[in-house]
């Protein structure tokens, strides 16, 4: 194993690069931030990103962890997950709350067409990450199902 990646140094007792309250395992493709927000997960085999503002920290935590992949030449998707990558209908549920609004101001009397086109533009954006998580969710489900089936 390296020493470090970027500004991460790795611990050898601990298996995972570091850096203060942020940690990265590269084998397995967990991060954690503050050791309980799970930050970088792998689902189904696609290594992902939570870009969820939960705070200043965190929104440079997943740059710092974004750099990392980078550096790994690791591909991975980014979606935002409020509640965690352990939570992820949270994640669905954030971009349902999106698209309603955007419906809602596009449906508001004396709403512009020009700026109605950028919505919608939105809306079509915001609905792929939706379907991102979605996919994401489904397949944690269906992990952890199979784990319950074959454990009885």
């Amino acid at each position: 194993m390296e020493k470090q990646i970027g500004s991460f140094k790795y611990s050898k007792s601990r298996n995972r690069y570091e850096k203060g309250n942020l940690w990265i395992d590269v084998e397995k493709m967990v991060g954690y931030s503050y050791n309980w927000y799970r930050i970088l997960d792998k689902i189904d085999g696609v290594v992902v990103l939570n870009t969820y503002s939960y705070s200043r920290t965190t929104v440079r935590h997943f740059g710092e962890i974004a750099h990392v992949l980078r550096c790994l030449d690791q591909n991975y998707v980014a979606i935002e997950a409020p509640h965690g990558l352990k939570n992820l209908d949270s994640s669905v549920a954030l971009y349902r709350s999106r698209i309603d609004k955007l419906k809602a101001d596009i449906a508001a009397p004396r709403s512009r067409s020009k700026t109605n086109i950028e919505r919608l533009k939105v809306i079509t954006a915001i609905e792929e990450y939706q379907k991102i998580a979605l996919k994401l969710k489904n397949a944690r489900d269906f992990e952890a199902e199979m784990h319950i089936l074959l454990s009885e």
